[in-house]
């Protein structure tokens, strides 16, 4: 006869120091057992199969026999079996993959676990940008949460891991002064609002990622840990709208104020509103002067890359023309001389640009333009908002920038797009005569 686990005082009748044994699938049985004295009992999980040759046990938690449960470390009889049949899945599931020569994870399912696993993954997808997520995983996850089993990981501890984040300083790379002999150290920057909300924004973005890996191994059967991490919320109103557009004297200033090598990248930029990762990728053979296009191969895309060809003008079709004239197609258009490499990123060419070598030559050129700050990703908002100011429509811009709908054109550009359309719906509209009731009332008069 099936013991009664359902109800706290069916459990309390049952004898102590014994386990009871209830079958709830095809194998897997519901372990009970409570200890002698006024202690809570324990449920665990068994499954059991003479023909596969299996016989494994775990712990799925403490009973809610004194106390209420709340779904972790204290299961009611639902959760105990909910719990029990995730175990079950997650245990056939890596009986299938040892079977197929697949290597299985021992020991506990860490966050580290999740994170390298998500990643080969990743890497094997071609997803654009892996190499940056993992370098933000090494330095924002993995020293807080790395070594945590997903079982055991907590709401709280995401939700204080999360909030550290937000008021960290940001990290630059720069070494820590050495206070000389006297010196006082300075005392903790004072943020503004707009650093705040930055702050705030980059915790979101490594909070994503940080679900993207946990929800990969929960898909992937590599746990049954509960979910926990998916209550996290982000905060609230961090991404700003206003973005920052160069003006025709800025941009000439900008571009005679770089180097030899960077000038090129930042002019092509401004003809174009390519990302600085694409334009690193181009080859001289992808500008086709007869279409007037510039081809980028390896567009970014949400999973791995989009390739499109660049429309362009007159003038920009010019100067690409220039600077090809006699090279190589399938040498890169852009490349560095004399390169002194400080990063650890392989390239295939030595004389390339890597992904964090225009910061430094972009900061320097601003200085020496003697203009605000600008990022090189604004210089493809200045390309996106001088289009729209000639006339040209929302669905061609979102494709000379190689976005798949309008989604992020509208969001970042909608207000030069209504303008220019107010203008447009006032200077193109014909003109009816309608507005005059004496003439209105002299056609009517007519049709009688």
């Amino acid at each position: 006869m099936a013991p009664n686990l359902k109800s706290r005082s069916g459990r309390l009748q049952l004898p102590t120091g014994v386990k009871h044994h209830l079958p709830i699938l095809r194998g897997l049985q519901l372990v009970y057992r409570r200890p002698a004295g006024s202690q809570a009992g324990a449920w665990s999980s068994r499954w059991q199969d003479k023909a596969l040759g299996v016989d494994k046990r775990s712990r799925l938690g403490d009973a809610d026999d004194y106390t209420d449960a709340d779904g972790l470390q204290v299961l009611n009889f639902q959760q105990a079996q909910d719990k029990a049949e995730e175990w079950f899945k997650v245990q056939n599931q890596r009986r299938v993959q040892e079977e197929s020569g697949e290597v299985i994870h021992t020991g506990p399912y860490t966050v580290s676990s999740a994170w390298a696993d998500y990643k080969a993954d990743a890497e094997r997808r071609a997803v654009k940008g892996i190499i940056i997520y993992d370098q933000v995983a090494k330095a924002l996850i993995l020293p807080v949460l790395g070594d945590i089993p997903l079982e055991r990981l907590t709401l709280k501890r995401v939700q204080d891991w999360h909030l550290a984040i937000s008021k960290a300083p940001r990290r630059t790379g720069k070494k820590e002064k050495v206070l000389k002999p006297g010196e006082v150290p300075e005392g903790p920057k004072v943020l503004t609002e707009d650093e705040i909300r930055a702050r705030r924004d980059t915790a979101n973005r490594v909070l994503t990622h940080l679900k993207a890996a946990l929800n990969f191994a929960l898909a992937s059967k590599k746990t049954s840990a509960n979910p926990v991490w998916r209550e996290a919320k982000p905060f609230g109103k961090t991404t700003s709208v206003r973005i920052r557009v160069l003006s025709v004297e800025e941009q000439q200033k900008l571009v005679a104020a770089c180097d030899k090598d960077f000038r090129p990248l930042v002019t092509a930029g401004l003809f174009m509103g390519a990302r600085y990762g694409e334009l690193a990728q181009v080859l001289v053979r992808d500008f086709d002067p007869r279409a007037e296009t510039l081809f980028i191969q390896f567009g970014k895309a949400k999973d791995g890359y989009k390739p499109r060809h660049v429309s362009l003008s007159a003038e920009a079709v010019e100067w690409f023309s220039q600077l090809v004239a006699g090279r190589g197609g399938d040498e890169l258009m852009f490349r560095r001389t004399n390169a002194v490499r400080t990063t650890r990123e392989e390239l295939k060419d030595f004389d390339g640009w890597a992904s964090y070598d225009q910061i430094h030559a972009m900061e320097k050129a601003v200085e020496a333009a003697g203009i605000d700050d600008v990022s090189f990703h604004e210089l493809r908002h200045t390309y996106a908002s001088g289009l729209l100011n000639a006339g040209v429509s929302l669905t061609y811009v979102a494709e000379q920038l190689g976005h798949v709908g309008l989604r992020m054109v509208t969001r970042h550009y909608g207000h030069i797009a209504r303008h220019e359309m107010h203008s447009a719906v006032r200077a193109l509209s014909p003109k009816l005569g309608i507005t005059e009731p004496t003439k209105v009332k002299e056609l009517i008069v007519k049709k009688v």
